[in-house]
């Protein structure tokens, strides 16, 4: 559905969307023909893109979203925001599975994964809300360094700088 999504946006050829996955993915996977073909005939197939000519020369092909495939991506935005407000709560469940000296650098890169998402997107959303989401960004932010502060000064920055809830045993 990724690729779906990618075409929402705009039209692209093949080779386009492979390079876009392996950017977007920090070059973690990169789709090769093999893939990207079959899903892009698939596709097209259900009727949630179509194929044109490319015009650039001949056999080039570029594939853009159908009005049933506009109705899916929709639906798709839905359930991804629905998993996204979801993930949050689940994030205190995976770090109640790991121990604090693991969870912690996870938690950092994770912090600099979001960071990085948001700068990425913001741009794309409309100025004004733009400005309230920065806004909003700024004040937590700056509500997360004070408590960054206050836990540095206290001397506080490691074990013990809050009760710990008891776990429960494993089996």
């Amino acid at each position: 559905m990724y690729t779906v999504m990618l075409l929402a946006s705009e039209p692209r050829t093949g080779y386009s969307l492979m390079q876009s996955i392996e950017e977007r993915s920090g070059g973690t996977w990169r789709p090769g023909p093999g893939t990207i073909y079959p899903l892009l005939k698939a596709l097209t197939d259900e009727g949630l893109i179509a194929a044109r000519s490319a015009g650039k020369r001949e056999g080039s092909v570029v594939y853009e979203i159908t009005s049933r495939g506009r109705g899916v991506a929709a639906e798709m935005q839905k359930m991804m925001a629905f998993a996204c407000r979801r993930e949050g709560a689940m994030n205190h469940i995976f770090t109640d599975l790991l121990s604090p000296e693991v969870a912690a650098p996870l938690l950092v890169n994770r912090a600099r994964d979001v960071f990085s998402a948001f700068h990425d997107v913001i741009d794309r959303v409309e100025p004004a809300e733009a400005a309230r989401l920065l806004k909003e960004m700024r004040v937590t932010l700056e509500v997360e360094a004070g408590r960054i502060d206050a836990r540095e000064t206290a001397g506080k920055a490691g074990r013990g700088s809050k009760p710990r809830r008891a776990r429960q045993p494993t089996a």
